[in-house]
């Protein structure tokens, strides 16, 4: 998918500003839709009884840092790498890199089976079998629908990367609504509503996990849509397009240097929410559902570490040193100005 001049224009040498809230504001947007509706679905897993909400709670460092793996890392490597691209002379097209990031998802989709299969056994190892079947049936379908989530997150950074941020928001915020409203339809049995009962399909916990993947299967759907309306014959180039080693290194460069913080936040919760467990597990519990709302705030400043290496990436591409200093000193002072309303 190649990008419009006007949306190159503006990573390459319009306003620093305006260029990076172009990339961040909508996934800020994106985040936190997703955040307000994650606490909808905690609400939505208490109503299925303590041991779903705890199998949940205690899993959610795990979850959290395996779609970090995708959104803040591999997402923002293909998006800066594209970027790039976008903005400089080379020939190849932006769907090497689309290419390159969905062949990478594959050897993260195994790390991230290991770290919640690892968490299971470590958080769940002396608990009842109800919490240890909940967790695994929750993780199972989590993890089979993790592919999917993982492509659609590499088509939507492809787009961002060209320029075009507004439609994968968008089409987030969709799915996000479209997950909340198919949760309790997956995972009742009934609810009555204004004096009408109505029967569900009383799925519990797998219920709401298959909730995510359909949301998930729906997101690809959309992409893949938007990648044809743009780029007729983009499946049968993508395959014709040959990789290098340079290309992997590219991509990665980026997203170790991405997924630094969430990694290391997510890294520290599941320290202590072991600690925590061993001694009382109702503070473990509570402690998760609390830390919910300080990582959205750490995935804000992923958002605009994204738009910055975003504008940067560009600004090096054709040699414009300076306004890739100013996008430094840009995105400190948004950060500065972001920092005092939450501290105080």
């Amino acid at each position: 998918m190649e990008p419009c001049d006007r949306k190159v224009e503006l990573l390459q040498r319009g306003s620093v500003l305006k260029a990076i809230c172009s990339i961040a504001v909508p996934m800020a947007v994106v985040m936190a839709v997703n955040t307000l509706f994650s606490y909808l679905d905690i609400w939505y897993v208490s109503r299925l009884g303590d041991e779903a909400l705890r199998a949940i709670s205690m899993l959610f460092p795990y979850l959290n840092l395996s779609s970090s793996l995708i959104y803040a890392g591999l997402g923002t490597g293909v998006c800066v790498a594209v970027a790039r691209h976008s903005s400089s002379t080379q020939d190849t097209s932006s769907l090497a890199w689309m290419k390159t990031g969905l062949i990478l998802m594959i050897p993260i989709w195994i790390v991230v089976c290991a770290i919640i299969v690892c968490g299971q056994k470590l958080l769940f190892s002396g608990e009842a079998a109800s919490y240890r079947a909940m967790a695994a049936t929750y993780s199972f379908w989590y993890l089979a629908f993790f592919p999917v989530m993982a492509a659609g997150a590499v088509m939507a950074a492809t787009m961002r990367g060209s320029g075009n941020t507004v439609r994968p928001a968008w089409y987030s915020v969709i799915c996000i609504v479209v997950k909340a409203l198919l949760t309790p339809v997956l995972s009742f049995g009934q609810v009555s509503f204004w004096g009408v009962t109505f029967v569900f399909l009383d799925d519990g916990i797998r219920g709401v996990a298959i909730a995510s993947g359909i949301s998930y299967v729906l997101f690809l759907s959309l992409m893949l849509f938007e990648f044809r309306r743009y780029t007729f014959g983009w499946f049968a180039k993508m395959w014709t397009v040959e990789l290098q080693w340079s290309a992997f290194t590219t991509v990665l460069r980026s997203a170790w240097v991405a997924i630094l913080v969430p990694f290391f936040s997510c890294v520290v919760l599941m320290i202590a929410l072991a600690v925590m467990d061993a001694q009382n597990s109702a503070a473990a519990e509570a402690f998760s559902l609390a830390k919910r709302f300080e990582l959205y705030l750490i995935q804000l400043a992923v958002c605009l570490g994204s738009g910055t290496m975003v504008v940067i990436s560009s600004s090096l591409a054709v040699k414009n040193y300076c306004r890739a200093r100013e996008t430094v000193v840009t995105a400190l002072k948004i950060l500065s100005l972001g920092a005092v309303p939450v501290m105080g």
